[in-house]
């Protein structure tokens, strides 16, 4: 761990005589701060790769717009955790080495874990996923990621340079690059339904808290399709009944579960999470067969336009 540089950030939120300890490290080195603040230095892990995704973009402004969009959703009475500005009246810190550092309030609660994924939970996650996918439609902000069709074309790019290392064989990289361009046409023909999303929700970015189920950690946030979430969500629904709860709450919530674009955005999400690992994945010696049974229960169905039906996905 670099403490210079963890130092240097506490000291911009005027935090450094509080006890900061490490509890993540993936996209963001993340530290709880004395149980009151989330301090995030935006220096991803070395088997974490997500430079593509902010191509012609100023992190900067990325995460600036993050902050914004806590402070829209709780203007909106969502119970998010709220931005920090530091010494300077900002809510971005820059840290000597060009890093970027964010700060936002704690809330109490828990992430959830097995045990607490329960039919009522995703009644509760499909209420409040739509609530958010209805009211981010007004927030307005020129600088955020955007999974869009423009993406795509960097996803090829990530494919071919990939393929030039050798980290995939000629079937695999063939069915990548095909995935990727029905993805694109699928999100060309819908790009009027986008909306913001979340990006990455997940058991632990959603937190038990005392009001309620909240959403944590928006730094993947951006425009695109709703279903992108929604295809987060059936990755660890585990039964047909957990699934209807969800689809239910979400539905009467006045969210539309677009069963073609589910397929379309689970592929997506599993391309992405292939790409913003595989400098590591590629080591394992286990990838090539992983990637062999993700081909054929994802990729070529979606290719083939079938069903990925999730409970096949969950094997």
């Amino acid at each position: 761990m670099n403490f210079t540089l963890l130092n240097y950030a506490l000291e911009q939120y005027n935090l450094q005589n509080k006890t900061a300890t490490l509890t993540g490290h993936n996209e963001n080195m993340t530290f709880n701060v004395a149980d009151l603040f989330i301090l995030r230095i935006h220096k991803s892990a070395d088997v974490f790769n997500s430079d593509f995704l902010y191509k012609n973009l100023s992190r900067k402004e990325i995460h600036n717009t993050e902050m914004n969009l806590l402070n829209y959703l709780y203007n909106k009475g969502f119970n998010v955790q709220l931005p920090v500005l530091n010494k300077y009246g900002e809510y971005v810190s820059t840290l000597p080495d060009g890093t970027f550092a964010t700060a936002v309030s704690r809330l109490e609660g828990k992430s959830a874990d097995d045990n607490d994924l329960t039919i009522d939970y995703f009644r509760k996650l499909g209420a409040l996923i739509a609530r958010f996918h209805n009211i981010s439609t007004d927030f307005i902000s020129g600088n955020i990621l955007k999974y869009d069709t423009a993406l795509c074309d960097i996803l090829f790019c990530q494919l071919d340079k990939a393929n030039s290392k050798e980290y995939f064989n000629n079937t695999h990289y063939n069915i990548l690059t095909d995935i990727c361009s029905i993805i694109k046409e699928a999100f060309c023909t819908n790009g009027h339904k986008f909306t913001v999303v979340h990006g990455d929700v997940s058991p632990d970015n959603t937190l038990i808290t005392p009001h309620g189920l909240s959403l944590i950690d928006f730094s993947l946030s951006g425009i695109g399709h709703p279903m992108i979430d929604v295809a987060c969500i059936y990755s660890f629904i585990k039964n047909d009944a957990m699934r209807s709860a969800f689809e239910d709450a979400y539905t009467a919530g006045g969210g539309t579960v677009d069963k073609e674009m589910v397929n379309i955005c689970y592929a997506f999400n599993e391309l992405m999470g292939i790409l913003l690992h595989i400098d590591k994945l590629s080591t394992e010696s286990w990838f090539e067969s992983w990637l062999d049974s993700l081909c054929a229960k994802v990729f070529i169905p979606a290719i083939n336009g079938k069903d990925i039906l999730w409970n096949r996905l969950n094997e």
